[in-house]
């Protein structure tokens, strides 16, 4: 790079969001070496040219790499600050003894705890207003709480449910206070600010199409996941996902307004809107971006292809969850079966970071900060990364079970649900905890990068 104070942004890796631990070409940072230049390369991360004029001579860059292992250089420090990718960079030197152990924080109990707020799994969490979220569980039920922890409502649908398919398995935020959730068995429903039901829909596929199913039949019809669609200027409008199909609904009058044939018979687990005719898809154990998507004419680009090495005692790797790394837009991270948490590049079409250390089915994943994600699992366990890094930062096991969701409900906390396995065994069930997210920022700005930040 030239030798300007702090890197320009389109050369800083998001990625590793580091800058390379020893002069060498392979550590990305983009403050390389000039010796090393060779012509034509690219950065093995995000692939941005590197050459000559965007380097230092050796005696500079070892300057530079000093100056930022010591805080020093307060104009570096304030571009981390601004890219929000290393809170407390500039002060890290001043507070390194206020920071805990990792054994510390790996024994961390939750702040609070929400003891049988539902009979079962909870398999939603959505944040309605910044002092108010919603659950939705297994047991059918939805209910309302403040960030304090106390109850608040027991939303009321006007169908009829039917105990064990009338789960509830999806919601999502929409428009002006308004949010949807849906069940095992095909109802949707668009609740109002105030907790009422708007309306209902309920999705039945073809006859045709459920005969080709190879699923229990109270599955046919499931809503999987809800996602707003957050790029229609024209229509409120979202997105759900059932076994082998995608439907797009109107949130106003809940007419059913498209609906594409995503598998011959695997499950839509997750869907995200990346522009007004181009959304991310996973399908099984698939991800791929669907383009003209409102053409007829769609284009799939594969992101994660399903491979059999990858299969776990038969488990299949299904892909169950997704977040947006909002501060790097071309960066999701995702929650696997096969106990894994990877990070796919949508711009280079590629997976630069991938961890393994769960060793159960991960079920939720989520973004706590810039370069800081939270995933949790069937093995009791919610773990942190910092995508810095090549491993976790903490490992939380003050679970009583299968941790199933994970939501960020301000700067300060977020929560997560957990159920024990055998809930016909146990006096207790399914809890919601609340843990504290500055002491890992803390644990995570101080923590020195690893070379490549875990690519």
């Amino acid at each position: 790079m030239a030798a300007s104070s702090c890197p320009p942004l389109n050369f800083f890796c998001r990625i590793s969001s580091t800058i390379m631990e020893h002069p060498n070409l392979g550590d990305c940072g983009h403050l390389f070496d000039i010796t090393k230049i060779d012509q034509g390369y690219k950065c093995p991360s995000d692939q941005m040219p590197v050459t000559s004029d965007r380097c230092l001579p050796l005696p500079d860059l070892a300057k530079k790499i000093a100056n930022w292992k010591s805080a020093a250089d307060d104009a570096l420090s304030n571009h981390l600050e601004q890219l929000k990718i290393a809170e407390g960079a500039a002060t890290s030197s001043s507070n390194k003894n206020s920071c805990l152990s990792k054994k510390y924080v790996d024994d961390l109990k939750s702040n609070m705890r929400i003891c049988n707020a539902h009979q079962d799994d909870v398999h939603a969490l959505i944040l309605t207003t910044p002092d108010t979220f919603v659950s939705g569980s297994k047991d059918t039920t939805i209910k309302t709480w403040n960030t304090q922890g106390e109850a608040l409502q027991t939303l009321e649908p006007g169908y009829k449910s039917r105990g064990y398919e009338s789960w509830v398995t999806a919601m999502t935020n929409l428009r002006d206070g308004y949010f949807a959730s849906g069940t095992r068995d095909g109802n949707v429903v668009v609740w109002n600010p105030e907790g009422q039901e708007y309306l209902s829909l309920r999705y039945n596929p073809a006859l045709g199409a459920q005969n080709s199913y190879v699923c229990k039949d109270r599955n046919k019809s499931r809503i999987n996941c809800i996602t707003e669609n957050y790029f229609d200027e024209n229509e409120n409008t979202f997105f759900t996902g059932t076994p082998k199909y995608i439907q797009l609904w109107n949130a106003d009058n809940g007419r059913l307004l498209k609906h594409w044939k995503a598998h011959e018979n695997d499950w839509v687990y997750c869907i995200e809107p990346l522009k007004n005719d181009e959304i991310l898809v996973v399908v099984g154990s698939i991800m791929e971006i669907w383009s003209h998507i409102h053409d007829n004419a769609i284009q799939a680009t594969p992101l994660i292809r399903e491979n059999p090495k990858d299969f776990k005692r038969a488990q299949r790797p299904h892909i169950s969850a997704i977040a947006r790394i909002h501060d790097s837009p071309n960066l999701v991270s995702s929650a696997l079966f096969d106990g894994s948490v990877k990070v796919v590049d949508l711009a280079a079409q590629k997976i630069p970071i991938s961890y393994r250390e769960h060793t159960g089915r991960v079920w939720s994943v989520i973004e706590l900060s810039p370069h800081l994600i939270a995933s949790s699992a069937d093995d009791k366990t919610i773990k942190l990364w910092d995508l810095r890094q090549r491993a976790s930062i903490a490992t939380l096991r003050d679970n009583i079970g299968r941790v199933s969701c994970l939501l960020k409900i301000n700067e300060e906390q977020f929560i997560s649900a957990s159920c024990p396995d055998d809930i016909s065994q146990s006096s207790q069930r399914a809890n919601i905890d609340f843990w504290p997210l500055k002491i890992f920022h803390c644990n995570s700005s101080n923590t020195p990068p690893s070379s490549g930040g875990g690519i």
